[in-house]
């Protein structure tokens, strides 16, 4: 990083120790009982600030403990299909995608994924590796997705929403935990989580092994290996330290349904990801604490193999990436105004030998500035005002803004007016492209009169986005029903696109529209819940430079929605009913191929058993019942299948 910014964020760090600042990831500690089970839930991710859902700026929807346990599901992304407008696919068995109300293809490359408030997208693609997280679906205590335009909260790389996982707390996590999930298509997965206190000092380790073969008719199996500690130490009543360390490594089949067999021969790759996180949170009352976090992440795929094309070549797709992070970040709380700022450091590097060949600059600083603010103007009146400036080397600087006004028109009943411009700043291989393969040079020059396949023939801007949202937040039948309707239209601009014939490159300048409507209703029954999203999407494409208008018109699906719902049968035995729609949209693979609309229904049974004189639980979990099948390219198609659960307490 810049030194002297470096060494000046320090010492205002260190300057401001008297000001207390508060992280997010202390205050997912500190919500007690009633925050979470308040009438009114808590949102933590939106301005980063402690705030009520009914005051945040934008719509956020939470998918709680007890949702993520009734759903069934094994893999991370597919939880966000209990949130309104998001979408959720394959690429393969162990490549997965997930994007807000559009999925152009396998790259995440508009929406910020937090775990602990720390960023994993890779910095050459903008993708997050969601099988090489690092941490389990059992590590986590809540998500909070939050649906709109957040660079300014949580920089560019937040311009049409932000996934905010947060991971438990070690203190909630004592003692000894063991859960084994067995099933079809060679489903094994394993997981040991080992938990203690020492005085001031929690801790956690969580060790996991999770198998499949993937699709039946692909080679796409994985085996991945996870190891992940947590400690919390409260050394003083002021001061918390939270440390998180993560290795993940996988082996992974890898083919290619859409390529030539002996271009893309069927093989094996590893992924190797590691970070290193540290928190230091110091507080000295209740309303003024400040936070120092710093995070270092290394991401390294290593996919080398032997292809035919015209003549053998070597094909060395790996990639390897590491960014340090370091944040500094203050709020205060008041009677009736709400304050945050902080300033962000980031350096990413990447080695990709095939992609940036020989490529003159491999390495992007970024410097941000945030300041949020909640102000309550009267009892029914709540103004939040965002802004955040990013100097990026690859971008230069943008100023991304959020202004809403929340009116109260009673406790149960809000209405939200808000209006947010944000950004996303080009990433290294769309930056610094190269993509360059020594072996078939000579040929691509006689055939094509050049010897690179893409290459870097323009200097990128960033990607805009302005949207207007209107929401309504309102509770019924003494707030066991919750209705959360939002309304908005969307202009996304200045969008990087590749021109893909050979000698090929990025440029700015396409542009579309969107405009819809999202709604999910909540229902609290004596011994059931009952949770029902929906979203409609209406695009208009405003221009195209290599893309077809029926890229963006079928790159998202008109309609989509899920339902759960949860039953308590008796104080042992509960279950749970979930559907799953997504309507007609473009394959993930293929510009111009569309896939058929998509339903899914899943059951769960579950068993709480006492075994000597442990805690146990049995489960039985039905997938894609009806077995709904489609045509795709990608043969992604998700069989009938089932797998059982057993937990017990050590």
């Amino acid at each position: 990083m810049r030194k002297p910014i470096l060494g000046t964020t320090l010492a205002l760090s260190l300057s401001l120790a008297s000001h207390q600042a508060q992280s997010q990831e202390l205050e997912i500690a500190q919500l007690s009982e009633s925050d979470f089970f308040s009438d009114f839930p808590v949102v933590l991710t939106a301005t980063r600030l402690k705030q009520p859902q009914k005051n945040s700026p934008i719509a956020t929807t939470i998918i709680d403990r007890e949702m993520i346990e009734a759903s069934g599901f094994t893999e991370i992304p597919d939880l966000l299909r209990l949130a309104p407008g998001m979408l959720v696919n394959y690429d393969s068995g162990h490549v997965l995608a997930a994007g807000y109300q559009f999925l152009f293809h396998r790259y995440t490359v508009r929406m910020q994924i937090l775990v602990d408030g720390r960023s994993v997208y890779t910095p050459t693609f903008g993708e997050v590796p969601w099988t090489q997280l690092g941490i389990t679906i059992e590590d986590i205590d809540r998500i909070e997705v939050i649906r709109g335009p957040s660079s300014s909260s949580y920089g560019p790389n937040a311009m049409t929403g932000v996934i905010s996982i947060i991971t438990r707390h070690a203190s909630r996590d004592k003692g000894a935990k063991a859960k084994v999930n067995i099933g079809h298509n060679g489903l094994r997965e394993s997981y040991l989580t080992v938990g203690e206190n020492k005085s001031a000092f929690d801790y956690k380790i969580t060790v996991a092994n999770r198998k499949n073969d993937g699709f039946e008719t692909r080679y796409d199996g994985k085996d991945v290996s996870i190891l992940n500690f947590r400690g919390d130490y409260q050394y003083s009543n002021k001061d918390e330290i939270t440390v998180n360390l993560n290795v993940n490594s996988s082996t992974l089949q890898e083919d290619n349904a859409i390529a030539d067999p002996a271009e893309h021969p069927e093989h094996i790759k590893k992924v190797l990801n590691r970070s290193q996180h540290v928190k230091w949170t110091h507080t000295l009352n209740n309303n003024d604490s400040f936070s120092l976090s710093y995070y270092q992440q290394e991401y390294h795929d290593r996919n080398r193999y032997d292809a035919f094309l015209v003549i053998p070549f070597d094909r060395d797709e790996s990639v390897k990436t590491n960014r340090q992070n370091l944040e500094f970040s203050h709020s205060i709380y008041s009677s009736n105004h709400d304050f945050s700022w902080g300033i962000i450091l980031r350096r990413d590097k990447t080695t990709a030998p095939q992609y940036l060949y020989q490529a003159s600059v491999d390495t992007i600083d970024t410097e941000q500035l945030f300041i949020n603010t909640e102000h309550r103007l009267s009892e029914r009146n709540t103004v939040n005002l965002g802004l955040l400036s990013d100097n990026n080397d690859a971008a230069g600087t943008t100023l991304s803004s959020r202004v809403s006004l929340n009116h109260h028109f009673s406790d149960e009943h809000t209405l939200r007016l808000s209006y947010a411009k944000s950004f996303r700043n080009p990433f290294i291989f769309e930056e610094y492209t190269n993509y360059y393969i020594p072996d078939l040079a000579p040929i691509l020059q006689g055939i094509y009169g050049t010897d690179t396949i893409w290459t870097d023939q323009e200097d990128l801007e960033p990607e805009e986005i302005e949207s207007y949202d209107v929401g309504l937040i309102s509770y019924f039948n003494n707030k066991h029903t919750e209705l959360d309707l939002r309304l908005f239209r969307t202009n996304l601009s200045n969008l990087i696109v590749l021109n893909e014939d050979i000698g090929g490159w990025f440029t700015n300048g396409e542009a579309f529209h969107l405009k819809g409507i999202e709604t999910s209703l909540k229902h609290q029954f004596d011994d059931t819940s009952l949770i029902m999203n929906y979203a409609y999407l209406q695009p208009e494409t405003d221009k195209v430079i290599y893309s077809d208008i029926e890229d963006y018109e079928t790159g998202l699906p008109r309609h989509s929605g899920s339902l759960l719902l949860t039953h308590k049968f008796s104080s042992s035995v509960s279950g749970s009913l979930g559907y799953y729609y997504t309507g007609e949209m473009h394959q993930l693979c293929c510009s111009g191929d569309t896939q058929a609309q998509r339903r899914r229904i899943d059951m769960k049974l579950s068993k709480e058993l006492r075994i000597d004189s442990s805690d146990a639980k049995i489960s039985l979990i039905l997938q894609n019942i009806t077995n709904e099948q489609i045509e795709t390219r990608l043969r992604n198609n998700i069989d009938r299948n089932g797998y059982i659960s057993f937990s017990m307490d050590l």
